[in-house]
């Protein structure tokens, strides 16, 4: 940000020092800022691998999010989104960014730097709530090396303090998962933050959910356990498939669709309205939610089997049996095991997240 002062032109790039710029990339985004100034546009980003060095473009465009810990993450742009864009010269919203590269106009940065802000998850914060609009430019490439490479994602440091200041009642989320992070009031931070929103006429975190952030899957009321669910004999997450309506086991993923699963104290693991449901020819599959349904409710023992309460079955990752699926890996019911039998990792569930009492 040192740099704004000397700088002259009407808009400042920041790039990071791995950063390929692609043929033509920037006459898009200043463009979009010319047409309105409250843009802060961001290049999507391929990937150039770590190794080869290969430019490889991506398969759609990667949105940043973040997870409820406070943490960036990544998250495809899905395909309702991409339905809803006409060509490549429409924005994509972004959530949030990394900070590898994006243009601002250089008269909104005195502005900008009057908020208290350490970490590009709490400027990402202040641009969506104040005024400012964060968007993909779906023409303009760049390419990063190992772009989404999770030991690239940027880690923000200050998870306690935009809690306290930006999530408002949704701070609580954050505190059940973050038991070793001890809440503390930033007074003089809040009292700063405060007058800026109320000069900017800043809108709530709430709104943002609702307008801005609305595919970041925010826990059930009920949930004792969120995230990706994740089989202990490999690295297999259990994903909802969209676009294909199928359900499965694939490398875990949580850019893509569907790998985002609640775990209330009800016994149901639910996606969005579908439920983790046990049906015929021992298959588990995702179906309408139904609190009356015996075979949609489970528990969690002490060996991390997930077993259904009315019967002595536990969900098991296991190779479709269906010789037309080609090896489709899948959940299936399954007597359970004891800690001392042969297989019984494959039938051991983590969850990305434990909530604690909210």
């Amino acid at each position: 940000m040192a740099a704004m002062g000397v700088a002259k032109g009407d808009v400042l790039v920041f790039l990071d020092a791995d950063v390929e710029c692609n043929v033509g990339w920037l006459e898009p985004i200043l463009a979009k800022i010319a047409k309105n100034d409250k843009i802060v546009a961001v290049p999507v980003k391929d990937t150039i691998d770590s190794l080869s060095y290969k430019y490889e473009t991506s398969s759609r465009p990667v949105k940043t999010i973040f997870s409820w810990d406070l943490q960036l993450a990544y998250f495809e742009v899905t395909f309702k989104e991409l339905a809803n864009v006409r060509s490549e010269k429409e924005l994509l919203t972004t959530p949030a960014m990394t900070g590898t590269a994006f243009a601002i106009a250089k008269k909104h940065l005195s502005t900008i730097t009057k908020f208290p802000f350490d970490d590009s998850l709490e400027l990402s914060f202040i641009l969506w709530h104040c005024g400012w609009e964060l968007r993909l430019v779906p023409c303009s490439k760049i390419g990063a090396l190992g772009a989404y490479e999770l030991s690239k994602i940027p880690v923000q440091h200050t998870m306690g303090k935009v809690a306290e200041l930006w999530l408002g009642d949704y701070k609580k989320i954050f505190y059940s998962i973050r038991e070793d992070i001890e809440q503390k009031t930033y007074k003089d931070e809040l009292k700063q933050l405060t007058q800026l929103k109320e000069t900017l006429q800043c809108k709530t975190f709430d709104w943002y959910l609702k307008n801005v952030a609305s595919d970041i899957p925010v826990p059930t009321s009920d949930a004792f356990m969120f995230g990706q669910m994740k089989t202990e004999a490999g690295n297999l997450c259990f994903q909802v498939v969209i676009s294909q309506v199928l359900e499965g086991l694939h490398h875990c993923n949580p850019i893509q669709e569907g790998s985002i699963l609640h775990f209330g104290k009800n016994g149901q693991i639910k996606h969005k309205d579908t439920c983790v449901t046990f049906q015929g020819q021992n298959y588990v599959v995702m179906t309408p939610c139904d609190s009356k349904d015996k075979n949609q409710i489970w528990s969690l023992n002490s060996e991390k089997q997930l077993k259904l309460q009315s019967d002595d079955y536990c969900i098991t990752h296991n190779t479709d049996p269906d010789d037309d699926k080609k090896g489709r890996q899948v959940l299936m019911a399954q007597k359970c095991l004891t800690s001392n039998d042969n297989g019984v990792g494959f039938q051991k569930w983590h969850f990305t997240h434990a909530l604690k009492k909210r």
